[in-house]
């Protein structure tokens, strides 16, 4: 998985980005939850690791795609906590999931593990990618949107 998210963040640096951050989000966890789902579905370890490193190209951009929705998303003087927010997520997300598939794994077998997780993620993806009906973020500039009346601003 390291492998393939280095080479993920190599080729998003190259890329030229005209959609919108949820929608990179949402398509990136998608990524990551069709290589789980594969997963649940490998024969052996090489096809384990071959479909490991193949889901792990979202990984990186998964992170930059995350620390930009949150500076869109935050006043200026939030952002470097905003970002800590990422990494906290990241990490509670990681240890409760990994407690869970675990204890998917202890009562199954290891490919119900990678298909919960799949399962979740894909759960996630839609999610993110659900139309709002509004904008509920602020503008780059700092402009804010309807949700986000009586934010003080510095």
């Amino acid at each position: 998985m390291g492998l393939g998210s280095a080479v993920g963040g190599l080729l998003w640096a190259r890329r030229r980005h005209t959609r919108s951050w949820q929608t990179h989000l949402a398509g990136l966890i998608g990524v990551l939850a069709v290589g789980l789902l594969s997963a649940s579905l490998a024969t052996n370890l090489v096809v384990l690791g071959v479909v490991m490193a193949a889901a792990g190209v979202a990984v990186a951009p998964l992170f930059v795609v995350s620390y930009l929705a949150a500076d869109d998303v935050t006043p200026p003087y939030q952002r470097t906590e905003a970002s800590t927010w990422i990494n906290t997520a990241n990490n509670l997300g990681s240890a409760g999931g990994s407690a869970l598939a675990g204890l998917a794994i202890d009562r199954t077998s290891p490919s119900h593990g990678f298909l919960a997780a799949g399962l979740l993620l894909a759960l996630v993806a839609a999610t993110v990618r659900r139309p709002t009906g509004g904008r509920w973020w602020p503008r780059r500039g700092g402009r804010s949107g309807p949700g986000l009346r009586g934010v003080r601003r510095r």
